[in-house]
């Protein structure tokens, strides 16, 4: 990855004490998006590991000149046990608002889901509220769903782009096409 090309962090935004970040990226005409779990410490300035996977999904696809990461919860926690024990209605509200706003400002948008094993981290608003709303409001959109291809987390939810490999295997960046409308179903039946 060349930091200087690939790091040019044009959309960014964050609350004013930092503790969650709603849209990291830069701007393109077709961009990857990825919607992750929660940020960690990615900022304006430098990547981290998962934001450094996402650049490798998108420079290994020609059609992407762009990415901006998005995620289910925008409170950053670098360990996802650190996530809030009950929904912070004001962010998650806030969040909701970046996402849709993006979406809206791209034709045919390409959405990378990448939030790995949800029912590990006892967190049941993340699936009951932050993964039903972001559907509510995605669900009449024409929206190209990925997947990382490989295993799912748990049998059923996307990968997260840091956890997926076993040790000693080699990174492979592939999407796989994601039926998100079925997996959101599975999930609340």
């Amino acid at each position: 990855m060349d930091l200087k090309k690939d790091y040019n962090i044009t959309i960014y935004d964050c609350t004013k004490d930092g503790i969650a970040r709603f849209t990291l990226g830069t701007s393109g005409n077709n961009p990857l998006i990825c919607i992750g779990l929660n940020p960690s410490s990615a900022n304006r300035v430098k990547p981290d590991p998962t934001v450094t996977k996402v650049i490798g999904f998108k420079n290994n696809d020609s059609t992407f000149d762009s990415f901006i990461m998005l995620n289910l919860y925008p409170q950053r926690a670098t360990d996802p046990e650190n996530i809030h024990q009950v929904l912070g209605k004001k962010l998650h509200n806030e969040n909701i608002y970046h996402i849709v706003r993006i979406l809206k400002t791209i034709k045919n948008p390409s959405v990378l889901c990448a939030w790995g094993d949800l029912s590990s981290k006892n967190r049941n608003f993340l699936i009951d509220t932050c993964l039903k709303d972001i559907f509510d409001a995605t669900e009449h959109s024409d929206i190209k769903w990925h997947r990382i291809k490989g295993k799912f987390a748990n049998k059923i939810h996307p990968l997260h782009p840091q956890y997926h490999l076993k040790q000693g295997e080699k990174y492979k960046y592939e999407l796989d096409k994601f039926e998100f409308k079925k997996y959101v179903k599975t999930l609340n039946p």
